[in-house]
């Protein structure tokens, strides 16, 4: 009954906020559908309408979120839908698509993310950014401190950078970590760095752990 009730707001209601909240809803749900957490009907709705939503020509930046929270789904449509997406001329729909695959763990977007890391759109090369971190591509790491290296980098980009390095790992990611953390100055990246540093210790030990 919940999740009607937030389908229902997702789909009808005439104000973008309220869907935009009943989105990021149904985004979790999906999420647990994609864990086995609900029924398979159930995750099935919830795709269908944000598939519907996508293919509609009303609010674009509904119908490119949505799109973001389908790259959770590993329904057979939803790489189609991304590369639709990933095609167009409209920095936004490029941008959305890369988080869609970072979302997908499929490691068939890789060459797709890397290719647009150093993208001349800010929100196109942040979000590939984002994207390599989730999809955790070890070939990125040059690129993302190539990125690092450049003073006059947007700082949304650089920040993202820095967390992706703590997602992906690895001795090179840790090197550069370790050693602009204590170069840095600035508390507010020193504190971004100290964080990403601990998320790197936790998932180097996860890794450890999954392995044994």
């Amino acid at each position: 009954k919940l999740v009607g009730k937030i389908l229902g707001i997702y789909l009808a209601d005439a104000e973008s906020a309220p869907r935009m909240e009943a989105l990021h809803v149904l985004g979790e749900f999906l999420l647990l559908g994609e864990y086995e957490k609900i029924s398979e009907n159930l995750e099935r709705r919830i795709e269908d309408a944000l598939i519907s939503v996508i293919r509609d020509e009303g609010n674009a930046d509904l119908r490119r979120r949505s799109l973001e929270i389908l790259g959770f789904s590993s329904r057979m449509e939803i790489p189609t839908l991304i590369e639709s997406a990933f095609e167009r001329s409209d920095p936004a729909w490029v941008a959305s698509a890369l988080r869609a695959m970072g979302h997908s763990q499929d490691e068939r977007w890789n060459e797709d993310v890397i290719g647009k890391l150093l993208d001349e759109e800010t929100p196109v090369k942040a979000a590939a950014v984002e994207a390599a971190g989730t999809l955790g591509i070890q070939e990125s790491v040059p690129i993302l401190i190539q990125l690092l290296d450049d003073e006059e980098e947007d700082e949304d980009v650089a920040a993202a950078a820095i967390w992706s390095l703590s997602q992906i790992g690895g001795d090179e990611a840790r090197t550069y970590l370790v050693g602009l953390a204590d170069q840095t100055e600035d508390e507010e990246l020193s504190d971004l760095l100290e964080e990403a540093i601990e998320n790197l210790d936790f998932a180097e030990e996860l890794n450890k752990f999954d392995l044994f």
